[in-house]
């Protein structure tokens, strides 16, 4: 018997959902009760995330037999697999498996030991590093039951953090020494932005950004009348902090997300002043780690692009305009 996997949208009625047809659901102390897409008895385990599947207010529901649940132990496994605790959950699978420390450990290593990254091919990393993480999760699951082995993918995208995360300084170095340049130039952009003296070009450079707000970004000051850029820019050095690629993307949607653009033009003019604003460094060799994480095959599918998208194009702006 294998679980299920449904993603639902929350309502404005505490409890209720929607699934992806439009079918009501009620979830109520970890149960799922409906007649819609679902095994009549089941217990569910749910996993909050508002960007999945780049829906907003949307939960994943996992779902399992209960005699299945509680008869054996390794199915809870299928309900950990979210990335609240990257670390932790591969130190498990560690100690539970011999052949899955030495598959992981053992290309880790070899890549931050020997591998030196090549301008051009990250990518090309970036699948070597699935191609690792998928055979040490399928030594792992080897001898497992099928219920686990149906959590494969999601396995193989919490080990692919968790790669990112052991080899964070390997991979950023290559980032910061590849786009040393424009991060240069980027930074020396930020700084002319944020003096006193240049009150024109923000005053420009907000009439070429056709924003609709009054901003005052002099002296480290960001008052708006109808935005707020501070929980934005905590959201952005958060994102630049972390070595999780998949928390990183969470903080970037957040930054970008929190004042809730009407437009993606709009989006695009509050993330360049979030990026003046905060002052961020390593911002090219942040988006270049995220961009290279969007690429992998088990995450395609699960990287919001328009977050994406709005920061390459901040980016490429105030590069431009320096």
């Amino acid at each position: 018997m294998t679980a299920e996997c449904h993603i639902l949208r929350e309502t404005e009625v505490p409890g209720y959902f929607l699934n992806l047809d439009g079918q009501a659901v009620e979830v109520n102390a970890a149960k799922v009760t409906t007649s819609f897409g679902f095994k009549n008895h089941v217990a569910a385990n749910i996993v909050r995330d508002d960007k999945i599947h780049d829906l907003q207010n949307a939960v994943r529901v996992c779902l399992i037999d209960d005699y299945i649940l509680h008869a054996e132990d390794t199915c809870k496994d299928m309900f950990e697999i979210d990335l609240n605790d990257v670390e932790a959950t591969v130190t498990r699978w560690c100690e539970d498996s011999i052949e899955f420390q030495k598959a992981l450990y053992g290309a880790l290593d070899r890549v931050k030991n020997t591998f030196v990254m090549v301008p051009g091919y990250e990518n090309e990393l970036c699948s070597m590093l699935c191609a690792q993480v998928e055979n040490a999760v399928t030594a792992y699951i080897a001898n497992k039951n099928d219920e686990l082995k149906c959590s494969k993918h999601n396995m193989c995208e919490l080990t692919l953090n968790f790669a990112f995360d052991y080899l964070n300084e390997h991979i950023m170095e290559h980032f910061r020494s590849t786009y040393s340049k424009q991060e240069d130039i980027l930074q020396v952009c930020l700084v002319i932005n944020m003096q006193h003296r240049n009150q024109n070009r923000i005053i420009k450079l907000r009439k070429e950004m056709n924003l609709n707000s009054t901003l005052n970004l002099l002296d480290g000051k960001r008052q708006t009348t109808n935005h707020n850029l501070n929980p934005s820019c905590e959201a952005l050095k958060m994102m630049a902090q972390t070595k999780l690629p998949q928390d990183k993307l969470k903080h970037l949607a957040r930054a970008i997300q929190f004042n809730k653009p009407e437009s993606r033009d709009e989006a695009a003019s509050l993330f360049i002043l979030t990026l003046v604003a905060s002052g961020l460094t390593d911002a090219v060799a942040n988006y270049a780690l995220v961009d290279m994480y969007a690429s992998a095959k088990f995450c395609r599918h699960k990287v919001p692009t328009q977050h994406l998208d709005t920061f390459r194009e901040g980016l490429q702006f105030l590069l431009e305009h320096a």
